[in-house]
């Protein structure tokens, strides 16, 4: 049975603390060669280098209004947020609505998850249909663009795959703008969802056996 503290960010799969897919990219590190000839090491996720207390919450705000208006409810929030929700729902309708997906007769929105055959726990912001088919999607509230966050979204369409039986998942970042500027969307297809999730296990690997 898996169990989430949010107030540490803990997943626990049995009782025992277990990694979850940020954590995993954000032990595992490269060294980066200085300019004066030393090294220092700097984490696949890059974490180390994000120290936002504001940008983490609203991050985390942003995402429980995705989930309330997903699961068919009126949200609440801050009017500070709306440019960003308007924005978002702007693209929930150019998208034509959401078919999420059901895995134990649950809703696949904010769905927490471990992976019990490559040790990973997880919070997915959507798993859906689409016409493209099945696909992974997740919300990005920050200014800047990381392409790790592919790696990320790999594991999760990974898991997802594991747990539904649905194979061909395509992965989706959604980085939200504030109203009037549009979302930017990019989707990556099965074919290079392989090739992240190949990037990812390596990662996963390195951490389990130095774990």
């Amino acid at each position: 049975m898996l169990e989430f503290e949010a107030a540490t960010h803990t997943y626990r799969w049995c009782g025992q603390v277990v990694p979850s897919v940020t954590q995993i990219l954000s032990r595992v590190g490269i060294a980066v060669p200085q300019p004066d000839g030393t090294l220092s090491w700097r984490s696949i996720s890059g974490a180390e280098f994000i120290d936002d207390s504001v940008a983490t919450v609203f991050g985390t705000e942003f995402h429980k209004v995705c989930e309330i208006v997903l699961r068919g409810l009126r949200p609440e929030y801050d009017p500070g947020m709306e440019p960003w929700v308007k924005s978002w729902n702007q693209w929930r309708q150019d998208e034509g609505g959401v078919e999420v997906l059901l895995q134990d007769s649950a809703l696949m929105v904010e769905w927490k998850h471990y992976c019990q055959q490559y040790g990973y726990a997880m919070t997915l912001d959507l798993a859906a249909g689409h016409k493209l088919g099945p696909m992974v999607t997740d919300w990005k509230s920050s200014e800047d663009w990381d392409d790790r966050w592919w790696l990320q979204q790999a594991a999760y369409a990974k898991a997802a795959e594991i747990a539904t039986g649905r194979t061909g998942w395509h992965t989706r970042i959604v980085q939200v703008k504030p109203w009037p500027t549009p979302c930017r969307v990019l989707i990556h297809t099965p074919v290079q969802v392989r090739r992240d999730w190949n990037a990812y296990l390596s990662i996963n690997n390195v951490y389990r056996m130095a774990a």
